[in-house]
């Protein structure tokens, strides 16, 4: 089973699955190898950032940016098991 993560705005990601410990299944979640393992509408990356090296922004204002088929989306498929449960924190 695939989980599609989308979100907006966030550093880390890193999903907790069943067993209840905390693992990195989200690749290049603090952007440090830029969009690597990311799929990006409207997106950008690099300096400056909060900390590490780079960081994520939108090239998105407004109302526009929610829209489904234009707005702006930062997007990756990650691994999980069925019936397992997942918190996702950022």
């Amino acid at each position: 089973m695939m989980l599609r993560v989308i979100c907006g705005l966030f550093a880390a990601m890193f999903v907790v699955g069943a067993a209840g410990a905390a693992s990195a299944q989200v690749a290049n979640g603090g952007f440090e190898s830029g969009g690597a393992s990311w799929t990006a509408i409207s997106w950008g990356f690099g300096p400056p950032a909060r900390s590490g090296v780079n960081a994520s922004g939108a090239g998105c204002v407004g109302a526009a940016c929610m829209n489904a088929v234009g707005g702006a989306s930062l997007a990756q498929t990650i691994a999980t098991t069925p019936g397992a449960s997942y918190a996702l924190t950022f």
